[in-house]
This record gives structure tokens, C-alpha cells and sequence, in this order.
């Protein structure tokens, strides 16, 4: 088996990301997607590459478009604020 890049990796993670924030059981997408349950866990493990035109049919099961998949996952949907540490006097 052939170690995935970073980009794959990352995919991975998104789709498993947006399903589970859908509130959907992976069994119901792979299902919509016609693919396995088994086939879809691998995709989400990063076991295995997923192809540009299964990604477009999760990304339209997901409700997303296929660039969701590769924009950097965010720890935090609050923009993080500078330190600010007192001057001393």
C-alpha cells in the first residue's frame, strides 16, 4: 500500500470532517455515493487515494464543492487575538 501525500491526507480528513458535521452515518453517504462503507473508511483512514470523480460525488453529497476538500482545516472558527503583554513600568 503506498503512503499517501499530504494532499490526500487532507482530503481524508475533510471528508470525515463534513460528514460527521452533517450528522451523516458513513453506511448513508457511501450508500448515496454508490461506493462501499468499507471503501469510504478507507478513504477517511488515508488507506486509500480517492479519485477526482468520486471526491465530486461526496463533495455534492456533503453539500460542498471539491475545493472544501483541499483548503487547510482551521483549529478554530474564532480568529485567534494577538497577545498583548503590559508594559512595564
Amino acid at each position: 500500500m503506498a503512503q499517501l501525500n499530504g494532499a490526500e491526507t487532507l482530503i481524508a480528513r475533510r471528508i470525515r470532517l463534513r460528514r460527521i458535521q452533517r450528522g451523516i452515518e458513513s453506511k448513508t453517504l457511501a450508500a448515496s455515493v454508490k461506493i462501499t462503507e468499507d471503501r469510504l473508511r478507507a478513504f477517511e483512514a488515508g488507506r486509500e487515494s480517492i479519485k477526482a470523480d468520486v471526491l465530486a460525488e461526496i463533495a455534492g453529497a456533503l453539500d460542498v464543492s471539491s475545493a472544501y476538500f483541499y483548503s487547510p482545516l482551521r483549529t478554530s472558527s474564532v480568529p485567534r487575538r494577538q497577545s498583548r503583554v503590559p508594559a512595564s513600568t
